[in-house]
């Protein structure tokens, strides 16, 4: 059991104080061990009379976002890509197919041109048309195979001996079927707000009840992942990083028979 954690993700610290002890592996909390690795569970569940399904999952996927995107884009690497169709596609396994063949088509480039490993968080969303489209959040600063980088690279002489001229993205997203739809990449310049903003108001959306009881987002295998302290293990990082982190947020909740206490901080 433990009444005091604290979850590591880059620069973001979050701790979490409890007036009775959470038993571990009841709550979220782990498998027993004084660290570990989190991805899809809180530290904690609170169990109430009427309970909001939906809320906690959106929630849920919200504060999963916003841990995995301080671990892994907090830098200028960093770029929004929304993929969409110009057809009226509203089939999310058609759609998912197509993604998981671009997301194939896109390593497979990466690779042969030596650069780095794909990082990247995307969710499906509906237009008003009913057509599906994804947005994702990626390591890629910008994608260094458009026309006009591919002229600088031809004239400085630098364009790499595997290089192929359909190594786009539109071509990548298209692939044997022309006129798909469009791809779009903006490179991110305001820092990790401007991306875990993005994130959350495009990523939990609640008005999409076609995602119900499907992956609410996709992530890469390559991602790091925040990390669990439990009790004087999370007290020893809290203190730390205590001068240099700045709290942005914090509550306390008083359920029946408990009492928590969160607070969120950023590490200069």
């Amino acid at each position: 059991s433990y009444s005091f954690t604290a979850i590591r993700s880059g620069r973001m610290l979050e701790t979490y104080s409890f007036a009775l002890p959470i038993q571990l592996g009841l709550a979220g909390g782990g498998s027993g061990g004084k660290k570990s690795a989190i991805n899809k569970t809180s530290p904690m569940e609170v169990i109430e009379p009427e309970r909001d399904y939906r809320k906690e999952h959106l929630g849920r996927v919200k504060r999963n976002i916003e841990r995995l995107a301080y671990c892994n884009f907090d830098n200028k690497y960093t770029s929004l890509i929304t993929l969409t169709y110009r057809s009226n596609i509203t089939d999310l396994d058609i759609a998912n197919n197509d993604f998981d063949k671009f997301i194939r088509r896109l390593n497979y480039t990466l690779q042969k041109l030596n650069r780095p490993a794909l990082k990247y968080i995307c969710r499906p969303e509906f237009q008003e048309r009913g057509a599906i489209h994804y947005h994702m959040v990626t390591n890629l600063r910008s994608f260094p195979f458009t026309s006009d980088v591919v002229r600088e690279w031809r004239a400085a002489g630098t364009l790499p001996d595997a290089w192929k001229d359909e190594y786009n993205l539109k071509d990548l997203w298209h692939g044997k079927e022309a006129g798909k739809g469009s791809v779009n990449l903006e490179p991110i310049k305001k820092g990790m707000f401007s991306v875990c903003s993005y994130l959350t108001d495009y990523l939990t959306k609640q008005t999409d009840d076609k995602l119900q009881q499907r992956k609410s987002f996709f992530t890469s295998r390559q991602l790091d992942k925040p990390e669990q302290y439990y009790d004087s293990d999370a007290m020893q990082v809290f203190e730390q990083v205590e001068k240099s982190a700045k709290k942005i947020s914090s509550w306390c909740y008083e359920p029946e028979s408990q009492k928590i206490n969160y607070a969120k901080f950023i590490i200069d």
